[in-house]
């Protein structure tokens, strides 16, 4: 028989994770920075090798060597993010449910399949980047595939927690005016 972890502890995990999130996503952007974290995205979403290479050309050998630094935390940095929507997402519905009990919604598991989509990109990435002018178009295309739909499941997560949120606050206020007569105070 399966058990589900309380809301109490979900919401720790949330903590605890929204904090290695922060501090993560820290450390990667202060990597990256001299970079300029625009030219890093626009790597990401680059789809031809003339892209891809005016990029590099840009950063030159020192900046190159600065990309292939963030990956030390890069790695790790999906699998916290991943954990932190999740829980975060799985403590919001259970609060709008008003159950604990009871199976995960599958939409929830969307974080971990942009977790999923963060490390293809990440394994890619490492392969342009390493011989940028012989390795094939076709993989260069795809990276950008990936790597887009990493930043389009990271901003369907991000939606889900601001509507789930908005809509705790909302039932929360409605109870709220509801248990006495006077409107309720922002």
């Amino acid at each position: 028989m399966r058990r589900n972890l309380s809301r109490k502890t979900v919401g720790r995990v949330a903590l605890v994770s929204g904090v290695l999130y922060a501090a993560s996503q820290f450390g990667i952007n202060t990597i990256l920075a001299p970079l300029g974290l625009g030219r890093v995205v626009a790597f990401q979403l680059t789809f031809s090798r003339s892209g891809i290479e005016e990029i590099l050309r840009s950063w030159g050998p020192e900046g190159l060597e600065i990309f292939k630094r963030h990956f030390y935390l890069d790695f790790f940095h999906p699998v916290i993010y991943a954990v932190f929507l999740f829980s975060l997402l799985r403590l919001l519905q259970t609060r709008l449910s008003g159950r604990e009990e009871g199976p995960v919604p599958n939409y929830l598991y969307l974080p971990f399949a942009a977790m999923a989509m963060d490390f293809i990109e990440n394994i890619l990435e490492l392969l342009v980047i390493n011989s940028p002018a012989t390795v094939p178009e076709a993989l260069i295309f795809i990276t950008g595939v990936v790597s887009s739909l990493k930043w389009a499941l990271g901003v369907l997560n991000i939606m889900m927690v601001v509507l789930f949120a908005m809509s705790v606050l909302i039932r929360y206020r409605g109870k709220g005016a509801g248990r006495n007569d006077s409107p309720s105070r922002v």
